[in-house]
């Protein structure tokens, strides 16, 4: 009989428990019609992409009470982890306080990352809500195509400092690197394309524009010597191809502009 009893008191505590435990704590919450987007929508190596996460949830449904008191539960933040190839993006849940609104019972939020530079591959985004509160929403995958890599150091364009001059370890070159100067070879597009060398080939003929003998090395005997026996004339006569400072060309052969320049890259090579 006092078993009987006790196993009694012990269905009607756990029954009075439960019911506790229901009323007091907030229903879960159920995100829907969740839509992750993906910019630019065929990104290459080395981009950064703009993931954006937009969707709605039961408002009503987190009409509940915790502690005795009434709130509503809504998404209000979200952060991104990355593990290899996959991007789980978390969108996190908060209990207010507050009356609930029986009469609005859909709610809306939405979230954006960017994320990168990325390497070359296949993604995959996961979504979903974080616990108690949340649920999972979606899951979309796209690729990372290989980026072009011009200059052959295994650096993508996008990521290289100097993407037609190679350079692996990404040092830059013995010289000064100008803005406008996209093979890195010390001389901006506007004086290359005056003196009629390849403003995106760093060395080679008529290449740099240093290299008056196409030797790939500046020395006195086959540049310096060349550049200073058309000393003072203007251009023409003497080759537009000497005529390389100031930035922009002055149409003159002089000493402080073309004769020092050259000087100041003695002994240089560009290979």
């Amino acid at each position: 009989m006092t078993s009987f009893r006790l196993v009694t008191i012990f269905a009607i505590f756990s029954a009075v428990l439960a019911c506790v435990l229901l009323i007091s704590s907030p229903a879960p919450v159920q995100g829907y019609d969740a839509t992750i987007t993906i910019e630019p929508a065929a990104p290459t190596e080395g981009d950064f992409v703009h993931i954006g996460i937009t969707g709605l949830y039961n408002y009503s449904s987190g009409c509940s009470t915790t502690s005795g008191q009434y709130g509503s539960v809504y998404p209000d933040s979200a952060s991104y982890s990355i593990s290899g190839q996959t991007i789980t993006i978390q969108v996190m849940w908060t209990f207010a306080v507050g009356a609930c609104n029986a009469d609005s019972n859909e709610g809306s939020y939405g979230f954006t990352f960017d994320i990168g530079p990325l390497a070359a591959g296949d993604y995959t985004v996961e979504a979903y809500g974080v616990e108690p509160y949340g649920d999972e929403y979606a899951t979309v995958s796209f690729t990372v195509t290989p980026g072009n890599d011009i200059d052959g150091d295994g650096i993508v364009n996008a990521s290289d400092n100097c993407p037609n001059w190679p350079n692996p370890a990404q040092n830059l070159p013995p010289w000064p690197v100008v803005p406008g100067d996209p093979d890195c070879d010390g001389f901006t597009t506007t004086v290359e394309n005056s003196a009629g060398t390849a403003p995106l080939a760093y060395c080679g003929t008529d290449a740099w524009p240093a290299d008056i003998n196409n030797d790939g090395f500046v020395d006195i005997i086959g540049d310096i010597a060349a550049l200073t026996a058309e000393f003072g004339k203007s251009v023409p006569p003497a080759p537009v191809r000497y005529d390389i400072a100031p930035d922009p060309p002055d149409g003159f052969i002089d000493v402080i502009g073309d004769i020092a320049r050259l000087a100041g890259l003695f002994g240089q090579s560009c290979a």
